[in-house]
């Protein structure tokens, strides 16, 4: 079993603006696994820059998952060849003990882990001429779909909010918590003058308890559904402390990239944004949908800045959540794969087996 690993720059159509600053390009990694007999599998890997992680280091983590596919293929392989013969269960991965004992064997980096453990599962279900859904035991109509409107001036947002509206989008996630309250909900307010549906914002931490507080109220009098991660990464008791108050439900991202944040998870926060990516893969992902379905907390499936490659795996779990904020490689202007696409706002997956996303034609 040999492993692949090419770098990609993604240009960003727009510049891609959070509260912690903008983007204009981001660096991705796809990994490609061929078994003794020729099938592939493809998965992706991008930095979780908000954990310290940079393409250098997850270059080297990437690095170690080749190493260890290299000294132990006849295993891999045997655990593939058990998983082609498991029966298909409902939302549940057949890979789930190789996936336990890699996440053992390669702690590091999620989004490494990611990347093999959707190659594996692609390859798996090329094996069996089934697609990444089917494998999983995965049915129905996926989630409704959003698309994020990053920070800019306010003009620019609009813009933006007005292509995604023409475009069929009947959900927006706006970015917000750069400036102060009074220009965040300048924003809101202007986005409303063009997008009347659904609306949620995320503020990626930058906000204090006190902002969160206040701007909580005024943004459900704009018909704001929800708020997303309103504070830092680790505030614990401020996100209690706001999802108390709030009259909007108070969804964590930075607060819950895997399983283990869930244990820390406030009670009141009322749902969990899953990212592949950030908690490790397939299966992780399934476990933090079932962690939450159990609780009665929504679930939001999110992406990073990455190709179709990786949207498109993540799409296949799209009808277990709520809301599928699934437009990362919407936003590129270079996609180097081709996969799931946009149909007046509606995800369509790729017929054909795996997870269906293929390099794009140069």
């Amino acid at each position: 079993m040999k492993a692949r690993i090419t770098e990609h720059r993604l240009i960003l159509a727009h510049p891609f603006g959070l509260s912690t600053g903008t983007s204009h390009e981001r660096r991705s990694f796809s990994i490609e696994v061929r078994d003794r007999e020729g099938t592939v599998g493809r998965g992706e890997a991008t930095p979780l820059h908000y954990m310290g992680e940079t393409p250098e280091t997850l270059r080297g983590e990437l690095d170690r998952v080749a190493a260890f596919l290299a000294s132990r293929k006849d295993a891999v392989e045997n655990a593939l060849g058990e998983a082609a013969g498991a029966p298909v269960d409902r939302s549940a991965s057949p890979l789930a003990a190789l996936d336990a004992h890699i996440a053992a064997a390669l702690p590091g980096s999620a989004a490494a882990r990611c990347a093999l453990s959707t190659a594996l599962h692609d390859l798996l279900a090329c094996r069996l001429s089934l697609s990444l859904r089917d494998l999983l035991g995965v049915s129905g109509a996926p989630a409704p779909a959003s698309f994020t409107v990053a920070l800019d001036d306010v003009e620019a947002m609009v813009e933006r909010a007005r292509e995604a509206v023409a475009a069929g989008f009947c959900v927006l996630k706006v970015k917000l918590g750069r400036g102060d309250g009074a220009s965040d909900l300048k924003i809101v307010k202007a986005i409303r003058s063009v997008h009347s549906g659904r609306l949620l914002v995320d503020a990626n931490g930058g906000w204090s308890v006190a902002s969160a507080r206040e701007l909580a109220t005024r943004l459900a009098d704009l018909g704001v559904e929800a708020i997303e991660q309103p504070l830092p990464r680790g505030e614990r008791a401020g996100m209690a402390e706001v999802a108390r108050q709030s009259p909007l439900p108070i969804l964590a991202d930075e607060d819950s990239l895997d399983l283990a944040d869930l244990d820390h998870l406030p009670a009141e926060v009322g749902g969990i944004n899953v990212k592949l990516m950030k908690c490790g893969g397939i299966v992780p992902a399934l476990a933090m949908i079932r962690w939450a379905r159990a609780r009665g907390r929504r679930v939001m499936l999110g992406c990073m800045v990455q190709s179709s490659l990786g949207i498109t795996a993540a799409a296949h779990l799209a009808p277990l959540v709520d809301l599928a904020d699934l437009d990362g490689a919407a936003l590129l202007a270079n996609d180097p794969f081709e996969g799931m696409r946009f149909e007046k706002g509606r995800i369509v997956l790729p017929g054909g087996p795996g997870v269906g996303a293929v390099p794009r034609s140069p």
